[in-house]
């Protein structure tokens, strides 16, 4: 992206038509939390190029936050840093807005299997492939101590069901953040994608991830689930 000098940027473009017409939508999404993805969300994120130095000043100046152009596996997003790269619960309980341990630990899994698929166009992910990971995995035994609380050689059909249960919640948290899109619908098995935005995850715990297991110990000091 371009650099420009804040010289002769105001509030001005929120005049434009098309800015107008979609300014409601656009600004609820980026303050949720969304990440607003070129082959997602086009028209947003098209919004948000053409006058990006004045979304940039009116977050900054309004709301304090930092509009955020990144890439990751060529796909281009916008997103608002909330709070200076916040990690979770586990930096700041007084934090409002966050991801909480359970959305931490599944957000991991979910990046490890888009490094997994990185080459394929999509990453389409099934119930069966999350199984396979957890059970057969490098990090199985992290994955399972986050997960079951044990690193057993099985485990019950209603453990499972209750690990379904959570990947199923989270992804739908995450298709708000655009981080993921939910395939499947409700009482079927789970099916979903993953999106480059994903990569987040390996942003905010850039530093964790070189040691998963002191990570591993700290998320089982702090969840319950």
């Amino acid at each position: 992206m371009e650099n420009h000098s804040n010289e002769n940027i105001d509030y001005s473009f929120l005049l434009v038509e098309d800015v107008q017409r979609s300014f409601a939508d656009l600004h609820t999404c980026l303050l949720s939390g969304k990440h607003i993805c070129f082959t997602d969300d086009y028209t947003f994120y098209s919004l948000l190029e053409m006058y990006e130095p004045h979304w940039k000043f009116f977050y900054r100046n309004l709301y304090g936050l930092n509009l955020v152009d990144d890439i990751f596996d060529k796909q281009f997003y916008y997103y608002l840093d909330f709070f200076d790269s916040d990690k979770g619960r586990l930096s700041d309980p007084s934090r409002s807005r966050q991801l909480t341990e359970l959305q931490t630990i599944i957000g991991l899994v979910l990046l490890d299997m888009y490094y997994h698929r990185y080459f394929n166009e999509q990453k389409i992910i099934y119930w069966i492939d999350i199984k396979n990971l957890i059970e057969d995995s490098e990090f199985k035994e992290q994955y399972q101590n986050l997960l079951f609380k044990a690193i057993r050689p099985s485990y019950t059909e209603q453990e499972w069901s209750r690990v379904e249960r959570l990947f199923n919640e989270t992804i739908t948290s995450f298709a708000k953040l655009g981080w993921a899109s939910k395939i499947s619908g409700q009482g079927e098995e789970l099916i979903f994608e993953i999106k480059p935005a994903i990569f987040r995850m390996a942003k905010i715990y850039e530093q964790e991830l070189s040691d998963l297991d002191t990570l591993v110990e700290k998320l089982n000091n702090t969840t319950a689930i």
